[in-house]
């Protein structure tokens, strides 16, 4: 269970303005206009490469694939490699598929996977009063020597503290170009981002298609 928990971890925004466009908005230089700025998206695609350390192996399993997000609350992980695998996340339950079948998870008896998932969907909506409820927020502004800003999520409510330590995002302007989740045993998943698309909208089509809203 703790592995499909670290496995819904997942965001980037990325703003780009072409010639004649708007000025691109100022860097955040609190947590609120992050969070303000993340919650305008209306969907994020992005690509994804992750390494996760265990202390009881030698070296870290490692996987590359795309995450999708739609508002308010739609998000699909699609692991490419080393095996294909589907994670689909709806407010009511948590979809996977093998590669053979699916199978679904009720949140109703599963609190930790639920914290969990609640907890990056109200990120990913920039829902700042909902994720102060749940984190310890601690926020590095970005300064003219370094670009970069940093936001440390430390779990307050049980049972996500028994399992995560904290989270760490790193990103510099409005794009989340990494993600850090340490568990209380030690072990640790790094997440990077690439070929992020801030403002996607999905087509009905499409948002079936991605979200498997249709029955599988």
């Amino acid at each position: 269970m703790r592995s499909v928990a670290v496995c819904l971890a997942s965001l980037a925004i990325l703003c780009a303005s072409p010639a004649l466009a708007a000025p691109p908005p100022l860097p955040p230089q609190t947590v609120a206009q992050l969070l303000a700025a993340l919650a305008k998206s209306p969907g994020v695609y992005a690509r994804y490469a992750e390494k996760k350390s265990i202390a009881l192996l030698a070296a870290p399993l490692e996987s590359e694939g795309e995450l999708f997000y739609a508002a308010p609350g739609l998000l699909a992980r699609y692991t490419r490699k080393p095996e294909p695998s589907i994670v689909v996340l709806d407010p009511q339950r948590l979809r996977m598929h093998d590669g053979k079948s699916w199978q679904t998870l009720d949140f109703a008896n599963k609190p930790l996977i639920r914290q969990f998932a609640e907890s990056f969907v109200n990120l990913l909506r920039g829902d700042l009063a909902k994720l102060e409820q749940q984190y310890r927020l601690d926020w590095t502004p970005p300064t003219q020597q370094d670009p970069r800003w940093r936001l440390v999520l430390r779990p307050r409510q049980a049972p996500l503290d028994q399992l995560i330590a904290r989270m760490e995002l790193h990103g510099q302007g409005l794009v989340i170009r990494e993600m850090r989740v340490l568990e209380v045993g030690g072990d640790e998943t790094v997440t990077a981002y690439s070929a992020v698309d801030p403002a996607r909208v999905y087509g009905p089509a499409e948002r079936m298609r991605v979200f498997a809203l249709e029955k599988p």
